[in-house]
């Protein structure tokens, strides 16, 4: 990931601690930008984590309207996750 920038979150400090980093890649940011510009105005690129599956996680990525309080945004190459 060496196109990765600098990664800005929405996230409390306690969790910023003990999380991972999270980043796009440049060409990442570029086709979710894509994507997005078909969409309607506040769409965003949402990434969940769900319990379940084999390995014990399953991952949703979808083109969301709605921000829920516990959502934690990771802004990476101008694009908002």
């Amino acid at each position: 990931m060496s196109e990765q920038s600098n990664v800005e979150t929405s996230a409390p400090a306690a969790i910023q601690a003990n999380a991972g980093v999270f980043g796009l890649s440049l060409a990442a940011a570029e086709r979710i930008t894509h994507m997005l510009s078909g969409e309607s105005e506040g769409s965003f690129f949402r990434v969940a984590v769900l319990g379940g599956g084999c390995s014990g996680f399953q991952y949703d990525f979808s083109i969301d309207q709605k921000r829920n309080d516990d959502d934690i945004v990771f802004t990476s190459h101008g694009v908002d996750v």
